[in-house]
């Protein structure tokens, strides 16, 4: 009794004093008075006592609300019963009442618990109350499992104690109550809160705790050799160094793209330390990387994160001397662990990193440092930054070929220095979106692998061949078989004697062709080559313009010497002409398809895919797909960016309103649609080597193009988002119908020249007799403009155009390009492209069409008109011809293996025929089976075909 009653008195002593540590007064009490020999102990110091030490719990910083809110309605409780006392059953009906757990829950029933009679029935003051030993019992051990955890007392340490009580205890059990799903249910209803952090608390960190479970030591890794080298970064390890070694130390911020090699340069300064080239101050240094994945794996737990931010910082300070921590992304610290009631990890960092008790390296993103860091002063002014460029070409030359071992070693591949000099230059071109030297190492790296891989799987594929024909025996000839073993045996000899495989341009170029969905064959083609062939080629996809694929060609060629600035597009035009000079290419598999149209009266030779002997002669003249302005741009597209999906087409009809112009760039902020970028500058972003087209620009606000003019003048334009978008990859082509009255007007006089002159135009026909082309009255189809003519004609039209757009937009265009109305060969082309369709789809029901030349000249002379050009002849052929085809097929009446063939009749000029006849196998029409059949009977007007009553537009 002695001993206990000293323990109680300096208990006392400790608490009048002003004493108020509850963890140290809670572990130092007895959690009952020991009764002595003689007795029980004095209850009345005992209650006194405790009743001061729950005072002292009942403060805001010892007590959840929860807590805080149980306390008062029990004394609420205890008032309305009339009670003078509170005893345990009025915690436990408080507890049960005011609990979050469900009734419904499996736990059990609804517990019922009667007050004891005992209580004197008197009225007494409101929280006058006193508290029974048995309730500050509970109170005492609650507050001293909430400290183990080191958490507030909350409303499940009150439940577990009473779950030690026996009379608790007993209540549960006879109301057939689960312990275990009880205990479970209280964790799901309940969780810690964590102590506050007050500014002058130290807190230790337990011995035991390891901050490698939360990163890695950077180091140690450089000690190991498991670091890669790093070439150049000097000036920022340096800056890095220099910013470390300050007397009043901030924490370094590393603000850069991804991709330039953040990370690199702490590794960097981690290869220096183990090598003793830093300064003084930071010799023996350790850097910890840290892992936010596992800072926060596991953290369902309210307070769980911060109690671990706790022990790093806590750690971090009693090893300032000698550890570095260095956070990735470290914008992602924003808002982490933050929950109902509790700070994030950036409000926990910034007392020590102001009172430079920690040592901290942060690496992030210009973009997420404006979105996250730069909107929080207090914790933006911790930190120095250090802004990272991306290196140049030279810059990322070097360091692939300081690296070049390391990837030897490791992929068993020899890579020669061209390699990388073509990685570097392939990657710069191609791959826009990502920076160095992140995409050439990328490169280099995925390229060795695929040489590695695709070695293996040649062998194995080849052996696998191998031996499937030895089984098969009699099926394979030995001849195959053995160029089959020589060929495995080639494969073999690569790699025998330990030699390694060679990485090729061609490697490369498989890789980057995967990465941007160029074909790789056209990637590895000389360059230089293509531009000088560029018009040549051009002229053969697009009919009758060779001066505006001229224009298009010269432009690329001088991009290409590196005569135009490298910071604008690759060119950027103005297509101006007629609407109906657009004509689509026929449904044909191959892009590259060709046909010939033969002036002779021979008959037209494609036919299916069938080749024919005695086609090709002499006369014959070559067309491509495609005629017109979108025409044109798809094929510069097809040649320069090595596929139409490079086309990016906008109509501006859609851009008319000023509202609708945002569209392109993105909407402003606090717009619906601003996370999701603009119609252009996403489109770039996505396929940066592209043809940009503004179709119908005469259609699109006024506005549109002054938002524009960065992106003609300076090769870029920013996003509403601020994102820098490169166009210097772009051939930006604007067109329009502006001024086509004056183009129309042009040829019409150029008509009238042609009738007037026979030399102008075909002035016979092949054919001869009765109303043919060349008879008195008939219609010429006009040649080349005479100068005179064009000139005043181009002349009337950029004095429109210069009406609509602003001189600054027609001042960055490359050239203004008219386009002239089709004439006689180009015209016969277009048709020729109709007519190939025709036969290509009567060929897939197994007919053999035929079109003569006369059935060309027939149609050309009939169809022909300025105003809708290649489009009216399509629509000409919709009407007289395949729509007497169609009740042929269908009816039987032209079948599978038949021949058609389209001509013009001989005693009537002015009508089309179609003779049809039965083939035998040697392709030659059986006797009595050929018949013929009326087409068409028409004049050829003296006028253009779209003023005449036959007119079908």
């Amino acid at each position: 009794m002695l001993r206990w009653l000293r323990r109680v008195a300096s208990l006392a002593l400790l608490l009048l004093s002003g004493g108020n540590d509850m963890q140290e007064v809670s572990a130092s009490l007895p959690l009952r008075p020991t009764p002595d020999q003689d007795g029980k102990a004095p209850n009345v110091l005992y209650e006194r006592l405790l009743a001061l030490l729950l005072r002292l719990q009942r403060a805001p910083s010892e007590l959840n609300f929860d807590v805080q809110l149980m306390v008062e309605t029990m004394d609420v409780f205890a008032w309305h019963m009339h009670h003078d006392r509170i005893a345990l059953a009025h915690l436990i009906m408080v507890l049960l009442e005011g609990s979050r757990l469900e009734s419904e829950k499996p736990w059990g029933p609804q517990l019922r618990v009667y007050t004891p009679a005992c209580f004197v029935d008197v009225t007494v003051p409101l929280g006058k109350a006193e508290l029974t030993p048995a309730v500050l019992e509970v109170f005492l051990r609650a507050h001293r499992m909430a400290a183990a955890e080191g958490a507030l007392v909350g409303m499940q340490h009150v439940f577990l104690v009473l779950l030690q009580s026996p009379t608790f205890y007993k209540i549960l059990l006879n109301s057939g109550c689960d312990i275990d799903i009880f205990k479970d249910e209280l964790a799901l209803a309940y969780k810690n809160t964590p102590m506050p952090v007050t500014s002058g608390t130290t807190h230790h960190v337990s011995q035991d705790f390891d901050l490698s479970q939360y990163g890695e030591d950077l180091t140690e890794k450089a000690r190991n050799g498991r670091l890669q080298p790093v070439i150049g970064r000097q000036d920022e390890i340096d800056r890095i160094a220099q910013i470390l070694s300050r007397m009043m130390t901030k924490a370094p911020l590393l603000i850069g793209e991804p991709g330039v090699g953040k990370t690199v340069i702490i590794e960097g300064l981690a290869q220096r330390i183990i090598e003793g080239a830093v300064p003084r101050a930071l010799r023996g240094r350790r850097i910890f990387s840290l892992d936010l994945l596992n800072l926060s794996a596991g953290t369902s737990m309210r307070g769980e994160f911060e109690k671990r931010m706790k022990e790093i910082i806590s750690y971090l300070q009693e090893h300032k001397k000698s550890v570095i921590l260095f956070v990735d992304e470290i914008h992602s610290l924003v808002g982490a662990g933050k929950a109902a009631g509790s700070s994030d990890a950036t409000q926990i960092l910034k007392v020590p990193l102001a009172r430079g008790d920690i040592v901290l390296v942060g690496a992030t993103t210009l973009e997420e440092y404006k979105l996250h860091i730069e909107k929080d002063a207090a914790f933006c002014r911790r930190f120095q930054n250090i802004v990272v460029e991306a290196p140049s070409k030279e810059s990322a030359m070097s360091i692939l070929l300081g690296l070049r071992h390391h990837y030897e070693q490791f992929h068993n591949v020899d890579i020669s220095e061209e390699v990388i000099d073509q990685i570097v230059n392939l990657s710069d071109r191609y791959v826009k979106q990502r920076s160095f030297p992140d995409k050439a190492i990328d490169l280099l790296d995925e390229s060795c692998s695929w040489k590695k891989v695709s070695y293996n799987k040649q062998l194995v594929l080849l052996r696998k061949k191998i031996s499937s024909a030895e089984m098969q025996g009699s099926e394979t000839t030995e001849e195959d078989l053995k160029a089959m073993r020589e060929e495995l045996a080639a494969l073999e000899a690569l790699t025998a004697g330990g030699k390694r495989l060679e990485l090729t341009v061609h490697d490369v170029a498989h890789i980057l062709s995967i990465w941007t969905g160029i074909p790789m064959g056209k990637m590895t083609e000389d360059e230089i080559s293509r531009v000088l062939r560029l018009a040549d080629i051009l002229s053969l996809k697009v009919v009758g313009q060779y001066q505006a694929v001229k224009a298009v060609s010269d432009a690329l060629a001088i991009q290409r010497a590196g005569l135009s600035p490298r910071n604008k597009p690759l060119g950027s035009f103005l297509f101006l002409g007629s609407s109906g000079l657009l004509m689509p290419p026929p449904p044909f598999p191959s892009c590259h398809f060709c046909i010939r149209v033969l002036w002779g009266d021979v008959v037209f030779p494609y036919s299916g895919n069938r080749k024919r002997s005695g086609s090709c002669l002499a006369s014959s003249t070559t067309f491509c797909l495609g005629v017109g302005k979108t025409e044109l741009a798809k094929a510069v597209a097809q040649e320069m960016f090595h596929s139409e999906k490079n086309l990016i087409r906008l109509d501006m009809v859609e851009y008319q309103e000023a509202h609708s112009i945002s569209r392109l760039i993105g909407p402003p902020p606090g717009y619906m649609g601003n996370d999701e970028g603009g119609q252009l500058t996403e489109a770039v972003r996505q396929k940066p080597h592209s043809v940009i087209v503004f179709d119908e620009a005469e259609n699109a606000h006024k506005n549109l193009w002054s938002l524009l003019l960065p992106m003609l003048d300076e090769g870029h334009l920013s996003d509403s988002k601020g994102n820098r978008v490169d166009f210097t990859s772009c051939l930006i082509i604007l067109t329009s119908n502006i001024g086509q009255q004056f183009i129309l007007d042009g040829y019409k006089e150029a008509r009238a020249i042609a009738v007037g002159n026979k030399a102008i135009g075909p002035s016979t026909s092949d054919e001869g007799g009765k109303g043919g082309a060349g008879a008195s009255g008939s219609f010429k189809i006009p040649g080349k403009l005479p100068s005179d003519v064009l000139k005043r004609m181009r002349q009337n039209v950029l004095k429109e155009v210069f009406g609509y757009f602003k001189p600054q937009v027609i001042g960055r265009m490359s050239e203004v390009i008219i386009f002239e109305p089709l004439n006689e060969q180009a015209m016969k082309g277009v048709l020729g492209l109709k007519l190939a369709a025709l036969v290509q789809s009567m060929a897939s029901k197994g007919v053999d069409f035929r079109v003569t030349n006369s059935a060309i000249q027939f149609i050309l002379e009939r169809a022909w008109s300025y105003k809708y050009g290649g489009r009216r002849m399509g629509k000409y052929l919709e009407k007289y011809i395949k729509s007497k085809l169609a009740p042929l097929l269908i009816s039987g009446k032209l079948k599978s293996g038949d021949r058609a063939i389209l001509a013009r009749s001989k005693v009537n000029t002015n009508q089309l025929i179609l003779i049809v006849c039965e083939l035998d196998d040697t392709g030659t029409c059986l006797t009595g089976t050929k018949y013929g059949t009326k087409l068409v009977t028409q004049e050829a007007k003296a006028q253009d075909a779209d003023d005449g009553e036959e007119s079908i537009e």
